[in-house]
């Protein structure tokens, strides 16, 4: 299987997909604050951008979106659970099974 990539080296439908959870995940951190706003915001575009790379680049999109879990926050971005659901499973779909054991 291949992915068409853009410029960046994303798919375009992964790169909507980021788009739409980054911009509903920061309404959701500045209505319902998971801790101080700019960390909160910083927390939602850590998580949710690098989506955009999870098919063609899966391994390094896990790590970065997994970056910010060791910040203790008051809470969690709901579409967070969404985010990282289809960040692991690109990683298992698309990642070579050594790197991704070894990230």
């Amino acid at each position: 299987m291949s992915v068409s990539e853009g410029r960046l080296g994303t798919n375009r439908t992964d790169v909507v997909l980021a788009a739409v959870l980054v911009v509903l995940g920061i309404v959701q951190v500045t209505v319902w604050p998971i801790a101080d706003s700019v960390l909160g915001q910083l927390y939602v575009l850590c998580t949710t951008l690098p989506l955009a790379w999870r098919r063609t680049r899966p391994v390094p999109a896990a790590f970065v979106s997994t970056l910010l879990w060791v910040v203790p926050t008051e809470g969690y971005p709901i579409l967070g659970f969404v985010a990282v659901v289809l960040q692991f499973f690109a990683l298992g779909s698309w990642g070579r099974p050594g790197r991704a054991v070894v990230a």
